[in-house]
């Protein structure tokens, strides 16, 4: 049908698409990933081609010792096509199971669990399961490690400190944590947000309201861990915060809730020591890569002068 190939082709087909690719590249290497697509490209020039063509050719350039969730050397098919060819994405949810181990499982995050597809999208053969890619970096420490997860079993880490998942927002997943975990966090990133990095803390607020929108997360929490802005200087961080924070606005019904909520906001961002002069972002971020950002920046608006 016409509206199915519509469909097919709509922001958001393209945005998850960027988002496995993005999460494919880090996962086999920039360098192997490069190599691959040129291949591809040199392949089917001036060609049709199809999802199957791109997953060949990038197994065909793919050394033998990047390793899949088995330990054996990834299989691009077997590890693409459920992220290509099924619904959505998953949820990551940690919990610690002793003062050493904290257990992650996965389950599809859904804004609305009561809300239903198609009936032909409802029961793909991989039951809504992921093997998946697990960046994450145990608090404390700066390094950021992976893990594989596979699709029918929970993921382990040992680590006596909580856990960041998806750090650095390489992954097409979201993260949740048990109320402990997400009390701890937000101690910890109050007490020193640097050791976490820009795109890191931006994954925690992000993840946070998701997780509270979909009714699986009390808004105390996204709200309490926005205090740490506070003390931040970089404008990443507040454009997702101001983002988020206009969609908690508007789900507020009277003028007396919203100038309550509004009271809250002007007081986190009075104190903050983020800047909004021009001459701060063209001290700050000269590099042409940062671009995107700035642009971003300005469209979410003003934080504080000070």
């Amino acid at each position: 049908m016409a509206i199915e190939v519509l469909y097919s082709f709509d922001h958001i087909t393209y945005h998850k698409g960027g988002s496995v690719l993005s999460m494919l590249r880090k996962t086999i290497g920039e360098d192997n990933f490069n190599t691959a697509i040129n291949h591809y490209l040199n392949e089917h020039k001036y060609k049709n081609a199809e999802a199957a063509d791109l997953f060949n050719a990038i197994a065909d350039m793919l050394p033998d010792d990047v390793q899949g969730p088995n330990g054996a050397k990834l299989n691009i098919t077997d590890f693409l096509e459920p992220w290509t060819k099924q619904l959505g994405y998953p949820l990551l949810s940690a919990t610690r199971v002793n003062s050493s181990t904290i257990r992650v499982e996965q389950e599809r995050f859904k804004m609305s669990k009561s809300e239903l597809e198609e009936e032909k999208y409802r029961n793909p053969k991989w039951g809504f399961k992921w093997d998946v890619p697990v960046w994450y970096q145990s608090v404390g420490s700066k390094n950021i490690e992976m893990k594989w997860m596979k699709s029918n079993e929970p993921l382990y880490i040992h680590s006596e400190q909580p856990v960041i998942l998806n750090a650095d927002s390489n992954g097409l997943y979201r993260g949740g944590y048990s109320t402990e975990l997400w009390q701890q966090i937000i101690k910890l990133i109050k007490e020193d947000h640097l050791q976490f990095s820009t795109q890191t803390r931006v994954r925690l607020i992000d993840d946070s309201f998701a997780g509270a929108n979909a009714g699986l997360l009390n808004y105390s929490i996204p709200l309490e861990l926005l205090m740490y802005l506070r003390n931040e200087q970089d404008y990443i961080p507040w454009s997702g915060a101001l983002k988020r924070i206009r969609e908690l606005d508007d789900k507020y019904g009277t003028v007396r809730e919203k100038d309550s909520f509004h009271k809250f906001v002007l007081a986190l961002s009075s104190k903050t020591p983020a800047k909004k002069y021009v001459d701060f972002v063209l001290k700050n971020y000269l590099d042409d890569k940062q671009f995107v950002e700035v642009w971003v920046f300005y469209v979410y608006g003003v934080i504080h002068e000070k």
